[in-house]
């Protein structure tokens, strides 16, 4: 989970209620069959407040608009994300209870043992509503104000320097491990339960890295308490405009990013995944919803059913290599 800034979760959290639901109501769109003909469920597998959880109630909010049946959000955290993805595995397949996905989806068969469910296999993808890079920050302890005077530093100091995440196969540990993965760097991992405690030590100085969503380093980075280095992406964001791409890092091979979106059980009927795309479509299209996620660090994203299913099964090969190849075993 990628905890916000006050700050950010507060206008964001403000902006729901400006958004043009009268304009999306008047669509009166209505799915297969007439669904959603009662309330639908959106499990976020982790407490409220994160990139995931906001993502999520967005969305909702926008396809309650347009609908006119009430999209619930639910948060379920718990057990690295498992226990909202085995609940919506096993509902029933009618698209009355979804899944706020995201990239933790792609590892956590490879990080938790025997598992009732194959995350990737058991939820049908419907829609990929946004995504964004991860910034990498340094602690004012850490004697380095480039990304290339860090990766200097590290391999003088193999071991010995630490960068946190807010858990095993979180977002910003995959994120953290590729970086190593890049420029052969040692740098010794420490999860937390959530970004927002590893920001708190990264302040204290407690560790000395940490990468994370820009809304997450942004308001720390800004009142000089901590250092953003680069951003792993190929153009800056607005949030933190003088932090430069990985490019302009000096590591173009750092282009990853964190993603959000939809899934629903194994089975669920492919008009009904289409209709969730469609609209999501239309959201990420509407100017006041794009300000708001662009604000927030994220962009809106546009990815079926398909093309999403083949994305996350691709990342689940490459990410689950990665944590293989640095060390990572299943618990």
């Amino acid at each position: 989970m990628l905890t916000w800034t006050r700050r950010s979760l507060l206008a964001a959290a403000g902006g729901l209620a400006a958004l043009p639901l009268a304009a999306a109501g008047a669509r009166a769109a209505t799915g297969p069959d007439g669904w959603p003909k009662r309330p639908v469920s959106i499990l976020v597998p982790y407490g409220p407040g994160g990139t995931t959880d906001i993502t999520a109630r967005i969305a909702a909010e926008h396809m309650r608009g347009v609908f006119g049946q009430s999209f619930v959000v639910e948060n379920r955290g718990g057990a690295s994300g498992t226990l909202a993805m085995t609940a919506v595995a096993r509902a029933e397949p009618d698209g009355y209870t979804l899944l706020a996905n995201d990239i933790a989806q792609t590892v956590v068969s490879a990080l938790i043992s025997n598992l009732a469910i194959d995350p990737v296999k058991d939820l049908a993808p419907a829609a990929l509503v946004a995504e964004t890079p991860v910034v990498l920050a340094v602690s004012n302890k850490v004697q380095a104000k480039t990304l290339q005077e860090f990766v200097a530093l590290a391999k003088r100091r193999p071991g010995e320097l630490t960068y946190g995440s807010g858990g095993v196969g979180s977002g910003p540990h995959l994120g953290m491990e590729y970086f190593k993965s890049l420029t052969g760097v040692d740098i010794s991992h420490v999860p937390y339960r959530g970004s927002g405690a590893a920001v708190t030590d990264l302040v204290a100085g407690n560790i000395d890295a940490l990468s994370s969503a820009g809304p997450t380093i942004a308001l720390h980075a800004a009142n000089g308490v901590i250092r953003a280095l680069v951003v792993s992406g190929n153009k800056r964001i607005p949030l933190l405009p003088d932090v430069p791409t990985a490019a302009e890092a000096g590591v173009p091979e750092f282009i990853f990013s964190l993603w959000f979106g939809l899934a629903a059980p194994r089975g669920t009927p492919r008009p009904i995944l289409d209709a969730i795309h469609r609209e999501i479509q239309a959201m990420g299209a509407n100017p006041a919803i794009r300000q708001k996620l662009t604000t927030a660090g994220a962009d809106p994203a546009d990815l079926g059913p398909d093309a999403f299913a083949a994305r996350i099964a691709s990342e689940s090969e490459r990410w689950t290599a990665l944590l293989q190849r640095a060390g990572v075993k299943p618990e």
